[in-house]
């Protein structure tokens, strides 16, 4: 565990096709630490993106305590009991530590019977009405697609896992009674 004196950094090791954080100076880095970025990042020092080679099963099983202070990871994120999720960006600043979950969504691949940008609207206000904090109210982007980002803090000594679980199953929750209502008003139109 890094203290706050140390000068260690969050490094990867690739065993066996699994890939893990470290904390051993020795590996090689895959943090950038520039003041040009670090404004962008939520005045993050220790920025930490993964490509699709390095995502969320690397570094799940941690403790927000055994992330190092002023650090920002991004990766991806699949989550098979909210699947809509697909990144995951957290922020550890000042010992307080934000999770942001991106829930995604695609025209192509849209097949329900609700129309698309009814449906993230009407999520985006549940969320932000069960207490998760999201940013504005999302819109369809180039009629493509809707992301929809919130936003949890959580303690430091729960492991990254249990956070996530936790609200991808509140997220998945809220997700099928909006869908539910907005069916159910849809088949009261069409009477």
């Amino acid at each position: 565990m890094l203290n706050a004196n140390s000068k260690m950094k969050p490094l990867i090791i690739k065993k066996d096709d699994n890939y893990f954080l470290s904390w051993n100076d020795e590996l090689i880095r895959i943090l950038t630490s520039s003041q040009d970025n670090s404004r962008h990042y939520g005045g993050a020092t220790y920025i930490i993106e993964f490509d699709n080679q390095f995502n969320y099963e690397a570094f799940k099983h941690l403790t927000g305590q055994e992330l190092p202070d002023n650090s920002y990871i991004s990766s991806d994120c699949r989550i098979s009991s909210y699947k809509p999720v697909s990144f995951l960006h957290i922020t550890k600043i000042n010992n307080s530590i934000s999770y942001n979950l991106v829930i995604s969504f695609f025209m192509g691949e849209w097949k329900e019977n609700v129309h698309l940008n009814k449906f993230c609207e009407k999520l985006w206000e549940s969320f932000t009405l069960s207490g998760f904090i999201t940013e504005s109210k999302p819109e369809m982007e180039e009629h493509v697609y809707c992301h929809i980002p919130v936003t949890i803090f959580q303690p430091l000594n729960k492991r990254i896992q249990d956070v996530v679980e936790e609200a991808c199953a509140l997220l998945n929750e809220i997700h099928l009674s909006v869908f539910k209502k907005l069916c159910i008003e849809k088949a009261k139109i069409k009477r």
